[in-house]
């Protein structure tokens, strides 16, 4: 799932005289998140259909001006088109007096491949909080609305670094960043298609070429006051969907979700090629490696970091040592091991 101010996070500010108040505040159109998918086949760009939305259980309805009209939230999503697929935008806050932690809106949509009917299913974690006077957010944001998918063989995307205290905006020029990546489980210097580092700019805004990606990056900012102390962190996900060879994750169940206790993800990946053929001498040689969004190392209950297998379980309690953040998973697939 993709949307264009990256993860999407609101704090609740208390009650005003028109009721709660919130920040950022989606009720300005410019803070407003546009929510939307990106399906991929053989290196093909999908445009699917019948999209049907789900905001935490309740199934969403509209009306023929595309706005919301399920009771208690009448006009708080809007159905529209973005990117050239189906999306949905927030229109109005989510955080309030009655709901200060996190949501989920899942996305169940159909699309055709070679001439076969199917159905996706995906979400996207809204991040809801209470009102913080003294906390830092920052936020990875795809420039130019285009999400974090490089689309084209020798292509790109300018992804930008913000910054929130409190939840208002940081102001470019009082926090720096420190651009990394995940490989092997460690995170490392962010390099550029010669090699070298990436470096930070004024603007906190940089170039994701496809030299850059290896079918899939773990992207992470690091930011920090001007005196390097650093202040808090974000992750981010870019595909390049023109990669010869890519990771099919086959989760299950596919939207990735853990609510219970006794849930778990199961993912059993394999390689496939342009074509859509699996690689087979890719067979049982995966590792999973966890980490939290900081990029420390987790042991999960079944460890499948070190000696190569063909799936990996994620349980409710790997997803609790990666609390506050969100529980990464880095999947590597090598024929030599």
């Amino acid at each position: 799932m993709e949307c264009n101010v990256g993860d999407p996070y609101q704090e609740y500010r208390g009650e005003g005289a028109s009721g709660s108040t919130a920040a950022p505040d989606w009720t300005v159109d410019n803070n407003r998140p546009i929510i939307w998918a990106e399906v991929y086949s053989n290196m093909q760009r999908i445009v699917y259909t019948d999209d049907q939305w789900t905001y935490n259980v309740t199934k969403l309805t509209f009306g023929g001006d595309g706005l919301s009209t399920n009771p208690g939230l009448v006009g708080t999503f809007k159905r529209m088109t973005h990117q050239g697929v189906p999306a949905l935008k927030i229109m109005k806050n989510l955080a309030s007096k009655d709901n200060q932690d996190n949501d989920i809106l899942y996305l169940d949509c159909a699309f055709k491949v070679g001439g076969i009917d199917d159905r996706a299913r995906s979400s996207i974690t809204i991040g809801i909080s209470r009102a913080s006077s003294d906390v830092y957010k920052g936020s990875i944001q795809p420039v130019g609305n285009t999400g974090f998918v490089i689309r084209e063989a020798n292509s790109s995307i300018n992804v930008y670094a913000g910054l929130l205290f409190g939840g208002a905006k940081v102001a470019n020029e009082n926090y720096a960043v420190d651009w990394k990546k995940q490989v092997n489980g460690q995170l490392v210097p962010l390099t550029n298609d010669d090699g070298g580092n990436v470096a930070d700019t004024s603007n906190h805004t940089i170039r994701i070429t496809n030299a850059m990606v290896n079918s899939a990056l773990n992207l992470y900012a690091i930011f920090k006051d001007k005196a390097g102390k650093e202040l808090t962190s974000d992750i981010q996900g870019v595909i390049d969907a023109s990669d010869p060879l890519v990771i099919r994750l086959n989760a299950v169940p596919a939207d990735e979700v853990i609510i219970n206790d006794d849930d778990t993800v199961v993912y059993t990946p394999n390689v496939v090629d342009s074509d859509g053929n699996i690689k087979t001498e890719f067979a049982n040689k995966f590792k999973f490696l966890l980490s939290d969004e900081k990029g420390k190392p987790i042991v999960g209950a079944y460890d499948n970091s070190k000696v190569p297998a063909a799936s990996q379980t994620i349980t409710a309690a790997d997803v609790d040592k990666a609390s506050p953040g969100a529980l990464v998973v880095e999947i590597v697939a090598d024929d030599t091991f």
